[in-house]
């Protein structure tokens, strides 16, 4: 991936912190969360650019994505050239996508997209996600590591038994050829 930003501020800059590449026990391995609402456009944006990269900013808190925001840009197959950084405090990260070239951060991620954010998530038109995140250690030292991704869906189980009551079933209802309240056979003889 080729990966171009005119105006990229770092969250960190590399030369300001060592790097460290090992594992660190006292920094459990994060976890990013993607909402509903984020993983939507994501899909959206697979379906309409199926062979073409991408790349769109996480806007959230820690490493919760709440959202996404598309930069102007210019695509291709292989590359991605983001013509603004959007200005805003909530931008923790980006997420671009590597059509179907496979589920991975390739060299040029790590140094554009994981050397500049917090968070850097690769997909891919099979609705896989990859993830990596620059964690500060106590010792001062920067660590990039992998991070799962994991999705967060409402649940409302607890609606569903509140609104319970308000729904009553009637005995099952049969016809031919005619729709049912529940029921359609699919014949229209």
């Amino acid at each position: 991936m080729s990966l171009k930003i005119k105006k990229s501020p770092l969250v960190f800059k590399a030369k300001e912190r060592e790097e460290y590449t090992g594992e660190c026990g006292v920094v459990p391995a994060p976890i990013i969360t993607i909402s509903h609402k984020a993983d939507s456009k994501v899909a959206a944006l697979m379906v309409e650019y199926p062979d073409t990269e991408w790349l769109a900013y996480l806007i959230g808190k820690g490493y919760e994505v709440e959202d996404i925001i598309i930069p102007e840009q210019e695509v291709s197959a292989g590359s991605v050239e983001v013509k603004s950084f959007p200005d805003r405090n909530d931008v923790i990260g980006v997420i671009h996508s590597h059509c179907s070239m496979g589920n991975f951060h390739s060299a040029v991620d790590d140094e554009y997209l994981v050397g500049n954010h917090n968070i850097s998530i690769v997909a891919t038109t099979d609705g896989k996600y990859s993830g990596k995140v620059r964690v500060v250690l106590p010792c001062e030292k920067l660590l990039v590591r992998v991070a799962e991704v994991h999705f967060s869906y409402e649940d409302y189980s607890e609606w569903v038994e509140e609104v319970k009551p308000n729904i009553t079933k009637k005995g099952f209802l049969y016809q031919y050829g005619k729709q049912a309240a529940n029921f359609w056979n699919g014949w229209d003889g």
